[in-house]
């Protein structure tokens, strides 16, 4: 089902440029796409042309795990229906990790916020 990055209620936030673990050691660089409402992995294929790696992760069922502020890794957890995905990102410095993980948190908290209290009717 294609999704639609520009609708007007959808905003991008932030992208970096981050390292993705898959596995215990080995390490891609993606492109993370922070949106108001969602997460997406993706990765340069050529110059200006980036494949989606994953389905979107929207925030209103996503967890961050900071971990040590010595560290530049950090988790995100999808929480599916049916399952639980553990995603482990690393930043490049300590400054971007707190702009990542405070864009995060904040937008986490703010879906969770609207999705627990949906607007009322008049």
């Amino acid at each position: 089902q294609p999704l639609d990055l520009c609708n007007p209620a959808r905003t991008l936030l932030l992208s970096e440029e981050l390292l993705l673990y898959e596995g215990r050691n080995k390490a891609i660089e993606v492109t993370l796409f922070a949106y108001s409402d969602l997460l997406l992995f993706t990765k340069e294929d050529e110059p200006g042309r980036c494949d989606v790696l994953r389905n979107p992760l929207y925030l209103q069922s996503v967890k961050l795990q900071e971990g040590s502020s010595e560290d530049l890794k950090f988790c995100v957890l999808y929480l599916a229906e049916k399952a639980e995905c553990l995603f482990t990102l690393e930043a490049h410095s300590q400054e971007q990790k707190k702009r990542v993980c405070w864009c995060l948190s904040e937008n986490i908290a703010k879906q969770q916020q609207l999705t627990a209290s949906p607007p009322e009717r008049k």
